[in-house]
């Protein structure tokens, strides 16, 4: 009952947990579904960093120059 009225992909999960937990070998077919939403998410991770470096590169540098300037007056 479950299987069927469940997500479309319950059963293959379930699938492969089992033989994740009797062999000890990762099941090839859960390894291909899970492909796609790891490359999504090392593609959002990547783009987070691409487009965060910037801002971040221009706040480290206003504090070098504004601690040199305190450095310079002292």
């Amino acid at each position: 009952m479950v299987l069927e009225t469940g997500n479309r992909l319950l059963a293959t999960r379930l699938a492969g947990d089992w033989v994740f937990w009797e062999t000890g070998n990762v099941d090839f077919l859960a390894f291909n579904i899970a492909v796609p939403a790891m490359l999504r998410l090392i593609g959002l991770g990547s783009l987070v960093i691409v487009l965060a470096a910037p801002t971040i590169a221009w706040s480290i540098r206003r504090r070098h120059r504004s601690r040199a300037v305190d450095a310079g007056a002292a």
